[in-house]
């Protein structure tokens, strides 16, 4: 069975929509994941200022968005 990417498609603009659902877990969630990410990042004595990411299969790719901060 093929992989059916368009559901990406569908719910594309719901993750900046403040009205959807999925918008939650950006505000909700994303600030205590990015925490426990940068928290790993300095465990191993990393600079995150130095690193590169690759978010690859990540939904909407919103936790990119606080790497790149």
């Amino acid at each position: 069975m093929p992989i059916n990417n368009k559901i990406y498609d569908i719910h594309a603009n719901g993750w900046w929509d403040e009205n959807n659902f999925l918008h939650t877990l950006k505000t909700g969630i994303n600030p205590a994941r990015f925490q426990y990410f940068r928290e790993i990042i300095t465990v191993h004595n990393r600079e995150p200022s130095s690193l590169s990411v690759l978010d690859i299969g990540c939904g909407g790719g919103i936790l990119s968005e606080d790497f790149a901060k």
